[in-house]
């Protein structure tokens, strides 16, 4: 697998840019098997990583950690025994549906039989209804006086509208000043290394434009329990002291992303005590293309 600087590599089937921690590409669909590896210090040779990106054997932490991509073939589909190939599949059986002159004749059969069984009850019951007719005096029948009783009317409740949320706004380092505070947006920058931060149950850490690095913003990440793995959208908690590897944040995808990679967040812009623009509430971190 050709990699493109740190963070890219071309698919071995249609050479497309994907990045480098990409399982399956984008444009063709072909399924890679990603691997990573780096040099330990306590057992003095290159090992594969585990998943927090220490040594498989000793659980140091590795440097110089490479990925490797390797393509996955797919398996060739299998005949079944018996069957030749370009013949068609067996078609299950059918039964043959009724036409409808079956059911035509089925109704004139139930008819029939309807009248024969009404024109036996007439004769049967015909000599003692008009005994009864000519026994019996009519009675008038009373009058009711109804009143009607007009019903209730329903009282409708109006339900309210339901509110949208507004979308996020996609702001860049030059564009990010022309929002108000509280603003909704999305963010893209490369993960920086940073000289001192102060964490509790939020991070400050550093954001820089790819084309000016001297121009950075601070985010604020979420940051797990010491000892806790990060869950989606936070930041693994910091030793004291801490190196670069130690910056490790969970990305939406359940993959980590590490200084030197370009993310993208989604949260709310703030303010810092000098003045500067921030961005804190983040609810989203993925990599950015």
């Amino acid at each position: 697998m050709e990699n493109i600087g740190n963070d890219q590599k071309k698919c071995l089937r249609c050479s497309e840019t994907i990045p480098l921690t990409a399982v399956s590409c984008t444009s063709c669909g072909a399924q890679f098997k990603v691997t990573r590896a780096g040099y330990c210090q306590t057992c003095h040779q290159v090992v594969n990583a585990n998943e927090y990106y220490g040594c498989q054997r000793c659980g140091a932490s590795l440097v110089d950690i490479r990925f490797k991509s390797e393509l996955i073939e797919p398996a060739p589909q299998s005949i079944r025994p018996g069957a030749r190939a370009g013949s068609l599949p067996a078609q299950p059986y059918q039964p043959k549906k009724k036409g409808i002159g079956t059911y035509f004749l089925g109704l004139m059969g139930a008819c029939l039989v309807l009248t024969v069984i009404c024109a036996v009850a007439f004769v049967y019951a015909m000599p003692g209804l008009s005994k009864a007719l000519a026994t019996e005096t009519p009675r008038p029948i009373p009058t009711r006086t109804q009143t009607l009783t007009p019903a209730p009317t329903a009282t409708r409740s109006r339900t309210p509208a339901p509110t949208s949320t507004p979308k996020p706004v996609e702001v860049s380092f030059d564009t990010i000043n022309d929002y108000e505070k509280g603003t909704r947006v999305i963010m893209s920058g490369t993960l920086v290394m940073f000289g001192s931060t102060h964490c509790d149950s939020e991070c400050g850490i550093l954001l820089a434009e790819s084309s000016n690095s001297s121009n950075k913003i601070t985010i604020f990440v979420r940051v797990a329990a010491p000892g806790v793995e990060p869950s989606p959208n936070q930041m693994k908690a910091l030793p004291d002291p801490y190196e670069k590897w130690d910056v490790r944040i969970r990305l939406n995808d359940g993959t980590f992303a590490f200084v030197g990679q370009r993310i993208k967040v989604t949260g709310k812009i703030c303010q810092t005590t000098d003045g500067e623009a921030c961005i804190s509430n983040i609810t989203r971190i993925e990599l950015a293309e």
